[in-house]
């Protein structure tokens, strides 16, 4: 972190959810929460956030507590009674909620999100850098995966995906 960015949320893990619906949020997870959390007074637990609202998908996406200010500044942005910014409202503003991990590490994934996912016993926690997305772990294995490797199939063997990133002028 001594670049002054923050931490992003990167691989994965899957972790058993009890028949409380408690889960461990990966402890890698836990950092950068943790970390994103500036307006936290000392001794309290940090916040972070779970948007549910985009059913079209089987997963929630978690974001930090600077996370979702930053998508806030950006819906925020869109131009005013436009159907994109509606639809963002609704999304991360209204379908959203705030959780604090237990001294344990552990949340309470109410029931309602839990039938959303389909949860059948493990979710699987997904980093995309300055997100999370939980699964069901075996939903995860057979929707998402499968699609990433199709994609990379579809790209023909020897590719590779850092080409996708532009070369700044200083690196020639």
């Amino acid at each position: 972190m001594g670049t002054g960015k923050m931490p992003k949320f990167v691989g994965n893990a899957e972790q058993k959810v009890d028949a409380k619906g408690r889960v461990s949020i990966p402890s890698g997870f836990r950092k950068v929460i943790d970390i994103a959390d500036a307006a936290r007074v000392p001794g309290q637990r940090p916040t972070f956030y779970i948007a549910y609202g985009n059913t079209e998908r089987p997963c929630l996406e978690g974001y930090t507590t600077a996370g979702l200010e930053d998508l806030h500044a950006k819906i925020d942005a869109l131009e005013e009674g436009s159907e994109g910014r509606e639809l963002a409202e609704y999304l991360y503003y209204t379908c959203v909620r705030d959780f604090q991990p237990d001294e344990e590490g552990r949340i309470v994934l109410p029931q309602d999100l839990r039938d959303q996912l389909g949860l059948t016993g493990s979710a699987i926690f997904v980093g995309f850098g300055d997100r999370f997305e939980i699964w069901d772990a075996a939903a995860y294995r057979s929707v998402e995966m499968a699609r990433s490797a199709e994609l990379l199939k579809a790209k023909g063997k020897g590719y590779r995906p850092q080409s996708l990133f532009k070369k700044s002028p200083e690196q020639g």
